[in-house]
């Protein structure tokens, strides 16, 4: 039964081992509710869907230039289009 259990939640986890890219913060305000975006240099667009904690806000300043330390999550559906849902664990801005 547990060995059950324990099988049942590592199916239903979806999250993806932590990757570090750099990117380019983009605004990109709709009415589906998409807000910002980050464009990465491996052209993958992700959707940090915890965009609103105090240590993302000041990062995410459209054409910022950004490091970008994220796991996607297949568990969350972005209303942004050709983004991929991701949490970001750690963010930094870095020269041009």
């Amino acid at each position: 039964m547990l060995v059950a259990g324990s099988l049942l939640f590592a199916a239903c986890d979806k999250k993806e081992d932590a990757v570090t890219e750099n990117g380019v913060v983009k605004q990109v305000s709709d009415a589906a509710g998409c807000q910002f975006v980050i464009d990465l240099d491996s052209r993958r667009i992700i959707d940090p869907i915890n965009q609103e904690s105090d240590k993302l806000k000041p990062h995410l300043v459209h054409n910022a230039r950004v490091s970008v330390n994220y796991r996607l999550d297949k568990d969350f559906e972005t209303p942004c289009q050709n983004a991929t849902a991701a949490e970001v664990l750690e963010i930094r801005r870095i020269n041009q």
